[in-house]
């Protein structure tokens, strides 16, 4: 069996990540009963590429508060931040 590539290991390990904050969130959100005191807040590095799947997916899961967002590019950040004025 050849060995793995390094993009493979990344991917892999990106996938293992998100799949474990997620089920960490929704392991919370059961154990807290889903009351607004036991919200969670998530913060999201990177808004394009992994942090936009991450950004999309926690906007649809109940009991979960997007507290900030940050991206080196000023334009995503700017153009991110519109889109959340736009939807009050």
């Amino acid at each position: 069996m050849p060995p793995s590539s390094p993009s493979s290991r990344r991917r892999f390990l990106s996938q293992a990540t998100f799949a474990g904050g997620a089920f960490f969130i929704s392991s919370r959100l059961t154990s807290c009963g889903g009351k607004a005191n036991g919200a969670i807040n998530v913060a999201v590095v990177g808004l394009k590429g992994r942090g936009g799947d991450h950004l999309a997916t926690y906007k649809k899961i109940p009991g979960v508060r997007i507290a900030a967002i940050c991206d080196v590019n000023s334009k995503y950040l700017a153009d991110e931040a519109a889109a959340w004025r736009r939807r009050g």
